[in-house]
């Protein structure tokens, strides 16, 4: 498909103007969607991913994981339409990424389009950086699951 080619927008944009992958098209809406770079099915990465989800008193029937390659490109507009996620953590996910321009706090709560983004390291640099998962906690997840806590 070749919707716009020109010097301002080039044709590599068009994929934001598609729908959501087929992998994903049975998935059901959820309050909380967690986009990450892809992660190892290890204790140290996926194990802190299901540990910060937990401590965030999300039990699975809450969240989709969605795990997008480096330089995957994906229209946002499909997941809010398909998963229609309030939450979207972004885990080592870049806004633009999803086709969003827009400039968002690191480790903070960040409101665009109705729902509360979350952008913080990959799991991978979490381990590597103690002090940017701690951040992620305390400045945005747990104000956001758990406020009164």
């Amino acid at each position: 498909m070749n919707l716009i080619n020109s010097k301002t927008v080039n044709s590599s944009e068009d994929i934001f103007w598609g729908g959501i992958p087929g992998k994903w098209e049975d998935l059901s809406p959820r309050p909380v969607l967690v986009l990450a770079a892809p992660f190892e099915a290890t204790e140290s990465e996926e194990g802190t991913l299901l540990k910060m989800l937990s401590g965030c008193a999300l039990t699975q029937d809450k969240y989709h994981i969605l795990q997008l390659p480096a330089g995957t490109q994906l229209a946002w507009h499909a997941l809010r339409d398909k998963l229609d996620p309030q939450q979207v953590i972004m885990l080592g996910i870049e806004p633009g990424q999803l086709g969003i321009s827009a400039l968002f706090r690191f480790n903070e709560m960040n409101q665009f389009n109705d729902r509360t983004f979350i952008p913080s390291l990959s799991l991978q640099q979490m381990q590597q950086y103690p002090d940017a998962k701690k951040a992620l906690w305390v400045q945005a997840l747990k104000p956001c699951f758990l406020p009164s806590a």
